[in-house]
């Protein structure tokens, strides 16, 4: 779906929910029922059935992406090192649309917009999502079109001691998104 209106008037959904997760954040909320909350809500399905395809510090496949409260940093995990993360260690499970989205607005002091962002952007990223989202390839990846740039680098778990270079695995935020003054489409 293309919107025709305010601020994102051009774009999809498609890229709008890989560059703009605070104004599908906004939809959700405020107008649920309304077309375009349906499509958002389908989409993010669609991206939560994609599998993490990056691996875990230790090599092995990852299969949970986490985040420390207050954080947007994702830690991806093998189940192995999933089981050895300290019990009550304030890591969130972030492998869904809807739980990065939840993280951020619960645990996140300041800066939603740029958080979610970063957040969604890692996990997409795991996920298969190419660098660069432009409209076809925001279209294949959330039609589950194979992965557009190879796996993901490892992330080394934060607890365990992060390896030179391996701090931050997220990719930086996209600047200039927002819910501005928007109705549905």
């Amino acid at each position: 779906m293309r919107l025709r209106f305010g601020r994102y008037a051009g774009m999809t959904t498609e890229v709008l929910l890989l560059r703009a997760p605070d104004y599908v954040a906004w939809t959700l909320a405020r107008r649920p029922r309304s077309a375009l909350a349906r499509t958002f809500a389908a989409l993010a399905d669609a991206f939560d059935a994609r599998s993490i395809q990056a691996s875990c510090s230790c090599g092995r496949a990852a299969r949970h992406a986490r985040a420390y409260r207050a954080s947007s940093e994702l830690i991806l995990l093998c189940e192995a090192c999933a089981g050895r993360a300290p019990p009550g260690g304030g890591l969130d499970e972030v492998t869904g649309y809807r739980a990065a989205l939840e993280h951020v607005r619960e645990t996140c002091v300041r800066g939603h917009r740029r958080e979610q962002q970063r957040l969604i952007r890692g996990l997409g990223r795991a996920k298969g999502m190419p660098k660069r989202i432009t409209e076809a390839a925001a279209a294949r990846f959330l039609a589950g079109a194979g992965p557009e740039a190879g796996p993901a680098p490892a992330a080394a778990p934060a607890w365990a001691g992060a390896a030179p270079g391996h701090e931050d695995r997220s990719a930086p935020g996209l600047g200039g998104s927002g819910p501005g003054s928007t109705g549905e489409a």
